[in-house]
C-alpha cells in the first residue's frame, strides 16, 4: 500500500510538471514569434555557463515542445538556427571546463547542433516559398550561424584533448559538408547584392575550411600507416602537423575577428535597403488607399448629383402639371 502511494504521488508530480513545461513551452512558442523586425536577426539566447545535465534535458524539452507548436516553416527553420547556435555556445563553455565528461559532452553538443543545421536543409523547400525580406533573412542568419559556429569550432579543436580532438574534427567536417550543400540549395536571386556579397564569402571560407580540415586528416592517416606497415616512429612528424594546423587555426580566429566589423556593415546596408523598400512599399498602399478613397467620394458626389437631379426634374413636373388641371377647371366652369 505504502509502495502504490509512493507512485501514485510520483506519477502525479511527473504530470504536474510536464504540464507546466507544456504551458511554459506554450508562453516560449508565443514570445519567440514576432522578436524580431523582418530585417533583424534572431535573437539568441546568451549562454554565461555550461549547464548541467538536468539543465540539457529541460532545454531540449522546451526546444522540442517550443518546435511543435510552430506551424510556419520560416519560423520553425529560424529556430532551427537559433537552437543549433545555443548548442554551439553551450558547447564553447563546456570546451573551458577542466572535467574529462563535461568536455566530451561538448562533442554532443555539437552533434545537435548540426542535427538542427541539416533540419534547416531539410525543409529548405518549404520556408523558401517565403517573401524576399523572411528569406533574405533567414539566409543572414544562416550565414552568421556558419561563420560563429567555426570561430566556436576552432575553439573547441584547439582547446580540446587530444583524445576528443579527431571526433571534433570528424564533426567539423560533416558539418562543413552539410553547410556547403546548404549554401549551394540558397536562390541569390531573392537576395540584395550585398547579401549575395556576403553568403558568397562566407562560402569561399567554408570551402577553404573543409578543404584545410580534409588535407590535415589525409596526412595524418598517412602518417600513421606509415607507422603500422614500417613500424617507424612517426610521433614528431604527428606533432609538427599538428603545430602547423594550430597555428592555422589561430591565423583563422584573428581573421575571423575582423571579419566580424565588415559583415556587420554589409548586413546593415542590406537591412537599411529593405527597409526602405518596405517604407516605399507602405507609402505606396497607402497613397493608393488615399485614391481610392478619393475615387469613392468622386463617385459618392456625381450619385448624389444625379439623385438630386431625378428629384428636380419630378417635383417640377408635377408643379406643371397641377398648373395646367386648375386652367381646364376653370374653363369648365366658366
Amino acid at each position: 500500500m505504502t509502495y502504490a502511494l509512493r507512485v501514485s504521488r510520483t506519477l502525479l508530480f511527473m504530470v504536474c510538471l510536464i504540464s507546466i513545461m507544456f504551458v511554459g513551452s506554450l508562453a516560449l512558442a508565443q514570445t519567440d514569434e514576432g522578436t524580431t523586425d523582418a530585417t533583424g536577426p534572431v535573437i539568441i539566447e546568451e549562454i554565461e555557463e555550461a549547464p548541467s545535465t538536468l539543465g540539457l534535458f529541460w532545454r531540449g524539452i522546451r526546444e522540442q515542445l517550443s518546435l511543435m507548436f510552430t506551424f510556419d516553416p520560416a519560423e520553425k527553420a529560424e529556430k532551427y538556427v537559433k537552437f543549433a547556435e545555443e548548442r554551439m555556445m553551450i558547447a564553447e563553455q563546456m570546451a573551458v571546463s577542466t572535467e574529462a565528461r563535461v568536455q566530451e559532452r561538448a562533442e554532443k553538443m555539437v552533434t545537435k547542433a548540426n542535427k538542427y543545421m541539416e533540419k534547416v536543409e531539410a525543409t529548405r523547400e518549404k520556408w523558401e516559398t517565403k517573401s524576399a525580406e523572411r528569406y533574405q533573412r533567414l539566409a543572414e542568419n544562416i550565414a552568421d550561424h556558419e561563420l560563429n559556429r567555426e570561430r566556436i569550432m576552432n575553439n573547441l579543436e584547439e582547446g580540446l584533448p587530444e583524445q576528443n580532438r579527431e571526433r571534433v574534427q570528424e564533426l567539423r567536417e560533416e558539418g562543413l559538408e552539410g553547410s556547403r550543400r546548404l549554401f549551394n540549395a540558397i536562390d541569390n536571386e531573392k537576395l540584395s547584392e550585398e547579401i549575395q556579397v556576403h553568403l558568397e564569402q562566407v562560402k569561399e571560407r567554408i570551402e577553404s575550411q573543409a578543404e584545410a580540415i580534409i588535407q590535415y586528416r589525409e596526412q595524418k592517416m598517412e602518417l600513421l600507416q606509415q607507422t603500422v606497415a614500417s613500424s617507424s616512429d612517426v610521433a614528431e612528424e604527428i606533432k609538427q602537423l599538428w603545430q602547423e594546423r594550430k597555428e592555422m587555426l589561430q591565423e583563422n580566429q584573428a581573421e575571423f575577428q575582423n571579419w566580424t566589423e565588415e559583415v556587420n556593415q554589409v548586413r546593415e546596408q542590406a537591412r537599411e535597403q529593405l527597409r526602405e523598400q518596405s517604407g516605399g512599399l507602405k507609402e505606396q498602399n497607402q497613397v493608393g488607399q488615399l485614391e481610392d478613397e478619393d475615387e469613392d467620394e468622386d463617385e459618392d458626389v456625381e450619385d448624389v448629383e444625379k439623385v438630386e437631379e431625378v428629384e428636380d426634374g419630378e417635383e417640377t413636373g408635377t408643379g406643371n402639371g397641377s398648373g395646367n388641371g386648375g386652367a381646364s377647371g376653370t374653363g369648365s366652369r366658366s
